[in-house]
């Protein structure tokens, strides 16, 4: 891998995305200036440009460093602590998470690793997720996704025609049911704000396969999908979904629960010594340019490394378009799109 064409590339980036690179030989320093800031942000994802990188530089090896100072307020003044260090930590389990998995290839700057690995042991007891106590509303003024979600989710919109659709993927994904929004925060001890370890976050839709696989879909709407993060999000919601949504599952709230919860719950009493296998797909129209010709050499790169690692966890793309939406959310859209105008 000539070093010149890999800086020739990396000066082709959006010098927005507020992450540094540096090339030397066939490594690439990347420096996050905002570790905490939100991980499908293009400042963030370092995960989606280091597999990017990687998909088109084989040899390429990569080192990761990034800003410890976290801002304890905002531009206003108003209190961001809680929340930048919620996000913070999840960054710190998604470095922990890639480095292990890439290890040949993605490294940890020498004076970051202690952090990593600290707190991965920190929360590998006594944390829970907090679980789905209710059920959430369709409102077509939240954006185009919740409408799309709406519409592929509920019952009296468009599941049914979802569900069918999914069947015809190669291979067939064949879902037993599929519920929206599904809820992955972290918490130490119980569900509270000060206990909060991982900012909460949605799987946007989800639902469990006749082999008892959990499916998670992050969705796209069909236009303006501009961010390589939605490879770091989806990375780290099969991590939270592949760890905390089977037999670690937090079923110690009442019985209360909404939004397909009840079966997670129901599922982790049959996986037998805490197998849980998941099946992680972006649920997308179409990539940003540049992710897009090379999201084959990523899902490859993704599930070589997990198959290597003996993790029963699977990435794949599955490509919708406006065919797939009801008349009514077609509608919404449109009158959307109208009110923005």
């Amino acid at each position: 891998m000539p070093c010149e064409e890999l800086k020739k590339t990396l000066k082709a980036l959006p010098r927005d995305i507020e992450i540094e690179f540096e090339v030397a030989d066939n490594t690439c320093y990347m420096y996050v200036k905002k570790s905490y800031a939100n991980m499908q942000e293009n400042c963030n994802a370092f995960e989606g440009w280091a597999l990017l990188i990687k998909s088109y530089f084989l040899n390429a090896k990569i080192v990761l460093d990034w800003n410890t100072e976290i801002p304890t307020t905002d531009s206003k003044g108003k209190s961001v602590k809680a929340r930048n260090y919620a996000s913070y930590n999840r960054f710190l389990y998604r470095v922990g998470k890639f480095e292990k998995l890439f290890r040949g290839w993605f490294c940890i700057s020498e004076d970051k690793q202690n952090k990593v690995y600290d707190f991965s042991n920190e929360i590998q007891t006594n944390h829970i997720n907090n679980p789905c106590i209710s059920d959430s509303g369709y409102n077509p003024d939240k954006g185009i996704e919740h409408i799309i979600e709406k519409d592929f989710s509920c019952e009296k919109m468009n599941r049914k025609s979802f569900l069918e659709k999914l069947k015809t993927q190669s291979p067939p994904i064949k879902l037993r049911y599929v519920f929206d929004q599904l809820p992955n925060g972290l918490f130490e001890g119980s569900v509270t704000k000060k206990n909060r370890k991982f900012p909460t976050g949605y799987f946007d839709l989800w639902g469990i396969n006749e082999d008892d696989n959990l499916c998670i879909f992050e969705l796209k709407k069909p236009q303006g999908n501009d961010h390589i993060g939605i490879v770091s999000e989806l990375f780290f919601y099969a991590w939270f979904a592949y760890e905390y949504y089977g037999a670690n599952i937090n079923d110690r709230a009442s019985k209360r629960w909404a939004r397909g919860y009840g079966e997670l719950v129901a599922r982790s009493k049959r996986l037998q010594n805490g197998k849980n296998s998941v099946k992680a797909y972006f649920l997308v129209k179409q990539f940003r340019s540049g992710l897009d010709e090379k999201i084959d050499n990523i899902l490859e790169l993704l599930n070589s490394a997990l198959r290597n690692q003996g993790v029963a966890m699977t990435f794949g793309v599955v490509r919708y378009d406006e065919s797939w939406l009801s008349d009514k959310a077609k509608k919404d859209i449109s009158q959307r799109k109208q009110n923005k105008q």
